[in-house]
């Protein structure tokens, strides 16, 4: 993951140092465009700080390779001054003009050219008499795969380390690894709200007529319908096939630990008047204030469709959703840099609290469940291979650093802004769909959720005896898809839903205690599979209606 070399020079010894940072760039392999500009940077800067350095100190250049980035610090003691200046201007465009001789007009067009192209590869602050320079000579489109990735190990592998220590340190470990946790994930759920609103306002009312969105919104929902069955009835041939929960296994259940089913209050009532009387808020703000994600989208689609009819006022309201959608976004942006961090002590935790005996008797539920997402990968591959003839190896190569972000959330919800992210500017998936899309697949698309409450359903029942017939089977096949479409995509909301299910059938609710020591990981899964069908159905739609961008999802 890691490369470091560093230099000592002393001031004037550019030469010396040049040479130095050619061979580090060399050694990585960097493009000749890449190489020359940071030596470009580098050069100037050294001849700066040089002018500028104490005689008696030295400059010293570390060259560093870091989660796939490439970067070159520099530092030196001497005063103050301004880096970006006339001299590196004049240098780096090799013109001669000096002081009064540069025509005003070039100079700013220079001077403005010239920042913004620095702006993104060199930083500059001088602090008690100390220059620092970073000149990011690349970055890295991985890099952030690699620290969520490296997160990741280092929290499995300090949980099991910790686990020899005593009950009350473990327990304080467990304290703190969870308050970061939370206070991330109370973070990410106070932005998704707005952020799935001002999407999808943004996006219905950019359609322009009510028939235009309703086209593309019946294609997507039709969709999402299709996969959640097939998903289910995955689940349902994968348990036929290889009958996880053993009988003998009742002995280990245990007392599930209370679960709260107060997010779901309303799901006991499964008739599909219900439902569809549930879509509709009886006032505007409860919606935002209980994150009722369907009634949001409700509000948010009818308030986008509304935005077009109401004459001169029409393009101040589009332009209000649209800044508030960049708003949020920004800040969803700024919260996701703590992923690497979010993800070691989620890790951590979940290490430290499973217990052995938990573990064991999941594995059999779990594995069944796990080959269940695998089958839904291969038949999205087959479904982005059918309908829109692009390579699915490349697709998934290019989804690759999100699924990773994603799986480290165990939030469909959370992982709205990161969807569509990913969909614009990987993908090549026009705004317009991605922005309706993805927040609508995470509140009414959860695929992988069908195929784990499908295999769980049936595993515990076997267990207790209880038996499904082919009637059941349907009724088992409706009450997942309702539960599924109405249920927010928050962490742990399949034990939830689970308990819904095996109350109806008459199953005994402790058997959740058999999956829900392993639940946090397999929840990581299910948020997975769940994103990447919003996405693979994303794509497809995008492809139908000539909204995808070829470029940008055939460039490597």
């Amino acid at each position: 993951m890691g490369m470091v070399s560093t230099l000592n020079i002393d001031p004037g010894d550019i030469s010396r140092a040049v040479s130095f940072i050619h061979d580090f760039l060399e050694s990585n392999k960097l493009s000749d465009k890449a190489r020359s500009k940071a030596m470009l940077l580098t050069e100037e800067t050294l001849i700066k700080l040089s002018a500028h350095a104490d005689s008696d100190s030295k400059i010293k250049l570390t060259a560093r390779k870091l989660f796939g980035n490439i970067y070159i610090d520099i530092t030196s003691r001497g005063d103050d001054f301004e880096l970006i200046s006339d001299s590196l201007i004049n240098n780096a465009f090799g013109l001669d003009y000096k002081g009064d001789d540069i025509p005003d007009d070039l100079e700013d067009t220079i001077r403005t050219n010239l920042i913004k192209g620095l702006s993104d590869q060199l930083t500059f602050r001088h602090n008690k008499g100390k220059s620092r320079v970073r000149i990011t000579a690349l970055s890295s489109k991985y890099s952030f795969l690699y620290m969520t990735l490296t997160g990741l190990i280092l929290g499995l592998i300090t949980g099991l380390l910790l686990r020899v220590l005593s009950d009350n340190a473990i327990e304080l470990l467990n304290n703190a690894f969870q308050t970061v946790t939370d206070v991330f994930m109370n973070g990410l759920q106070t932005v998704v709200t707005p952020v799935v609103f001002f999407s999808i306002a943004t996006s219905v009312a950019g359609f322009g007529k009510a028939s235009d969105i309703g086209k593309i919104g019946g294609k997507i929902v039709l969709s999402y319908i299709v996969t959640s069955v097939l998903a289910i009835l995955i689940g349902i041939g994968l348990f036929f096939i290889f009958k996880p929960g053993d009988p003998s296994a009742a002995g280990l259940v245990t007392s599930a630990p209370p679960v709260d089913t107060s997010t779901v209050s309303e799901m006991g009532d499964m008739s599909l008047k219900s439902f569809i009387t549930g879509l509709i808020p009886s006032n505007i703000v409860k919606p935002f204030a209980e994150a009722n994600m369907i009634q949001i989208i409700v509000i948010a689609v009818f308030c986008g469709l509304a935005t077009g009819l109401i004459g001169q006022f029409s393009t101040t309201v589009k332009d209000f959703f649209l800044s508030m959608n960049e708003l949020f976004l920004k800040i969803t942006v700024i919260l996701v840099r703590l992923i690497p961090i979010v993800t070691f002590c989620s890790m951590a935790s979940m290490m430290l609290t499973i217990g052995t005996d938990s573990l064991i008797s999941a594995l059999s539920i779990s594995g069944v469940t796990l080959l269940g997402f695998l089958a839904l990968v291969i038949f999205y591959s087959v479904l982005v291979l059918v309908f829109t003839g692009m390579n699915p190896v490349h697709f998934y190569r290019k989804y690759a650093p999100t699924m990773l972000q994603v799986f480290s959330l165990s939030s469909s919800n959370a992982a709205i802004p990161l969807n569509m992210k990913a969909c614009t500017e990987q993908l090549g998936i026009s705004p317009k769909i991605a922005s309706f899309s993805i927040p609508l697949g995470a509140t009414i698309n959860m695929n992988g959720a069908c195929v784990q409450l499908a295999i769980s359903a049936l595993a515990i029942a076997r267990i207790y005896n209880v038996s499904i017939s082919g009637r059941l089977l349907v009724i088992m096949c409706l009450t997942i898809i309702v539960l599924s479409m109405g249920a927010p995509g928050i962490p742990g909301m399949g034990i939830i839903l689970l308990t819904v299910i095996l109350t109806q059938f008459n199953v005994p609710v402790e058997g959740v205690s058999l999956i829900i020591g392993i639940y946090p990981i397999l929840d990581m899964f299910i948020t997975v599979v769940n994103c990447l069908g919003d996405v693979v159905t994303s794509f497809i739609v995008a492809k139908s209606e000539k909204l995808l961008d070829r470029e940008i999802f055939e460039a490597k």
